[in-house]
């Protein structure tokens, strides 16, 4: 049993899963750059919530990702692919660029040019994209699918380890210094994950991309989406049922994303309380549920694992409703944060082992995983402007129910998954 631990601890701790880890926090600052911190340095301007609200549109280059998938599989970006390989390149000068829109950013005056703040902050999202998907793609191709439950929680919680440095930390640091200050942090985070993709190797590939001269580009990522479709297709007769599992697995938690914050003020819970019960100790039980969702898809069937943590999660989701009805009770609000969390956690690394376990091809591997992933947050904006209607009309207790109802639909479309199928590879 021993022997076990220690073998699972030294799969962790290998210098390459230590650098999907860092290299995972690159991925969740922009989040909080463009989102949370964002708002609030905004909400200290005075700008009204109705303008805040509209940089959720903002993000919508992640729900199209799988188009620039496309790019990342295909499309060159010399000089950065030619010395640094195709994964590397990407994920390197993506991150580099958005360093650099993030210090634009912070100079921009947002309360007299929120349009100007709008485009920036698309652009950093735009930017950061780009990084995303070659990351899913460089993880994927340097380990097996047996080890993919435990790269894909490293990645995920050093995705959660970003966003909580680009929200918890920069509120932080925010009341010691500008804001302006705080951005410039944040693109030295970017920098310095930047130079971890530089540390790692760029894993082994078996294609290289041609382009005959005066080729449209354009047309060639047309005909290679419809290629990767066709693929996917042809592996997987029940892809119906896939994509519409993938799109409706999260929606009982992209619902209250755009409007959680303002639940917790109208509980009467303090800006401390948010900070450290909703954000730090929120992380820790996320990455908490990482590890063990990891470990169980690497010891027992992805079916198992993925009906386990999907019904723990739904049933954790009646605990916002009994905080609705309570009110400001601390205890409680650590009770729903460490049950939510720790079976998000787990039921994140078991649908992103699922979904690397369909990207068939190292062809098209950033296209696969980043179209198939996008249907998993292709619903954001929209659920994001509808939040704060339903509050209006049901009131708190009413809106998390409905969140409860929304987070089944997607384990009742397991039965439909060829999941026994999957083996290690």
């Amino acid at each position: 049993m021993t022997g076990r631990i220690t073998l699972y601890v030294r799969q962790f701790l290998h210098p390459r899963m230590l650098g999907i880890f860092f290299l995972g926090i690159s991925t969740g600052v922009p989040f909080g750059v463009v989102g949370d911190a964002l708002k609030n340095w905004l909400w200290e301007l005075g700008l009204p919530p109705e303008k805040v609200a509209l940089l959720e549109i903002a993000t919508l280059p992640y729900a199209v990702k799988f188009l620039w998938g496309l790019m990342a599989d295909d499309k060159p970006l010399p000089p950065f692919t030619v010395l640094l390989g195709r994964r590397r390149g990407w994920s390197f000068a993506s991150q580099i660029v958005t360093a650099i829109l993030i210090c634009v950013l912070a100079n921009v005056p947002h309360k007299m040019h929120f349009g100007l703040t709008f485009l920036i902050a698309s652009l950093v999202a735009f930017a950061a994209v780009f990084n995303h998907v070659a990351l899913n793609a460089y993880r994927i191709e340097s380990f097996s699918v047996g080890m993919s439950g435990i790269s894909s929680t490293m990645g995920a919680s050093g995705y959660r380890v970003g966003k909580l440095i680009s929200t918890a930390l920069a509120l932080t640091l925010s009341t010691n210094m500008p804001w302006k200050q705080v951005y410039y942090c944040m693109a030295g985070v970017m920098v310095f994950t930047a130079i971890v993709m530089l540390l790692n190797p760029e894993p082994k590939r078996h294609f290289i991309s041609k382009h005959r001269p005066g080729e449209n580009f354009y047309t060639l990522m047309l005909a290679q989406f419809k290629m990767v479709i066709q693929k996917f297709r042809t592996r997987s007769p029940n892809w119906p049922w896939i994509l519409l599992f993938l799109f409706t697995i999260n929606l009982g938690d992209h619902l209250p994303m755009g409007i959680i914050s303002y639940f917790y003020r109208d509980m009467g819970f303090t800006p401390l309380q948010v900070a450290s019960i909703t954000k730090t100790f929120a992380l820790i039980c996320v990455v908490a549920g990482g590890l063990i969702g990891g470990h169980l898809v690497a010891q027992f069937s992805l079916k198992r694992v993925l009906v386990g943590s999907l019904i723990l999660h739904s049933l954790s989701m009646l605990l916002y409703y009994a905080l609705a009805r309570t009110g400001n009770n601390a205890w409680l609000l650590k009770l729903t944060v460490a049950l939510t969390c720790i079976t998000d956690g787990a039921k994140t690394a078991a649908v992103a082992a699922y979904v690397s376990s369909l990207c068939f091809n190292t062809h098209f591997t950033a296209s696969q995983y980043a179209l198939l992933s996008s249907m998993k947050t292709f619903n954001i904006p929209l659920l994001g402007w509808s939040s704060g209607w339903l509050v209006h009309l049901f009131g708190w207790e009413g809106f998390f129910l409905i969140v409860f109802l929304l987070s089944w639909p997607g384990l009742l479309m397991l039965n439909k998954l060829d999941l026994e199928k999957i083996k290690d590879s």
